[in-house]
């Protein structure tokens, strides 16, 4: 895991405030049956994911994971471009959809994250990137719902996750999210 940084910490607490990041992330996952989750296979959250915010909720979940999660889904994430991580993590989404007959995406990312570290992304970078995968999916198959979230551990020990209002004025002015 990469090292705490302030200014990032900060910034989430700002978009918290500005009410871009809110605590409510899995009230909308109750309602369906199996929910196909994209995210990071980082152990240091992930058991918190399923256990707290799909768990409680009865959702089976259908686990998409890799490095980086989320922000896999968007073409301007600054991986190799040469993997096509994108397509192939799109594809994966839309056939487990079709093969589970699923309703709903959680698509998330985390902070902080290792393989984001490795890109130099900031958090908005990793919010930027998971909201234009979002925005992939939809334009794929606009009934899908694709909740959008963020999960946060803290310098302290504690973990949050937060659902990232895509609608959010905060979030408009991001170029990539214009280009979709």
């Amino acid at each position: 895991m990469p090292e705490f940084n302030r200014q990032q910490y900060a910034r989430i607490q700002e978009l918290r405030n500005q009410g871009a990041l809110f605590e409510d992330f899995s009230a909308g996952l109750d309602a369906h049956g199996v929910v196909v989750m994209v995210s990071c296979g980082d152990c240091d959250y992930i058991k918190d994911i399923y256990d707290h915010k799909c768990g409680l909720h009865g959702c089976k979940v259908h686990s998409l994971t890799m490095n980086g999660g989320g922000i896999l889904l968007s073409d301007a994430t600054p991986v190799d471009r040469s993997l096509h991580l994108d397509q192939v993590m799109i594809g994966a989404v839309m056939e487990s959809v079709s093969l589970k007959r699923a309703k709903v995406v959680a698509l998330g990312s985390h902070w902080p994250c290792g393989k984001a570290g490795l890109l130099d992304m900031s958090i908005d970078d990793i919010i930027a990137c998971t909201l234009h995968g979002r925005n992939r999916l939809k334009k794929l198959d606009a009934d899908l719902g694709v909740y959008s979230f963020l999960h946060v551990h803290h310098e302290d020990g504690r973990e949050r996750t937060y659902a990232i209002n895509h609608k959010h004025p905060v979030f408009m002015s991001y170029k990539l999210l214009q280009e979709v």
